[in-house]
């Protein structure tokens, strides 16, 4: 019985879920460059990252990318899942989509999506959400800053 109750224990405990963190970031910023710059530099940085496109209206200024694979080393530097279990293990997104809004008064809205497919299937409450480093990546990108390749963010090198 003493065994019995050990092992009921350790599998509520390795099951509890603690929600993400809340980040506070700029997910819309203005700029100083045209709509029509700021069209093409998106586009730009979608292939340079392979990102599916999935919405590509012009008139509406809406991009938006299929969800994708996120590449294992970047996972915890762009996502955040909460921890999972008495560990309190870290747990990362591994898909993302991303829906940016190019308004005409040059301002950017950029919206990124995150899940994590298999723990979700567990976890019904599993939430994944941003830090903020792929929105401040892609607006530094718009301004010349780095080279919009996603993969430099893990080395921090540009």
């Amino acid at each position: 019985m003493k065994k019995y109750f050990l092992f009921l224990i350790f599998i509520l405990g390795c099951s509890s879920y603690t929600p993400p963190q809340n980040y506070k970031f700029d997910n819309q910023k203005n700029f100083n460059h045209e709509f029509d710059f700021i069209w093409s530099k998106t586009l730009d940085f979608m292939m340079l990252n392979n990102l599916p496109l999935q919405t590509i209206d012009k008139v509406s200024g809406i991009i938006q990318t299929s969800s994708v694979l996120i590449p294992s080393d970047l996972r915890s530097i762009i996502s955040d899942c909460g921890l999972i279990g008495m560990v309190k293990d870290p747990t990362y997104a591994d898909y993302f989509s991303i829906t940016v809004k190019i308004n005409p008064n040059k301002s950017v809205f950029i919206n990124c999506v995150f899940s994590n497919k298999p723990l979700q299937e567990y976890y019904s409450n599993l939430t994944c959400v941003s830090k903020g480093t792929l929105e401040k990546y892609y607006y530094d990108y718009l301004d010349g800053l780095n080279s919009g390749k996603i993969d430099a963010m893990k080395v921090g090198v540009e």
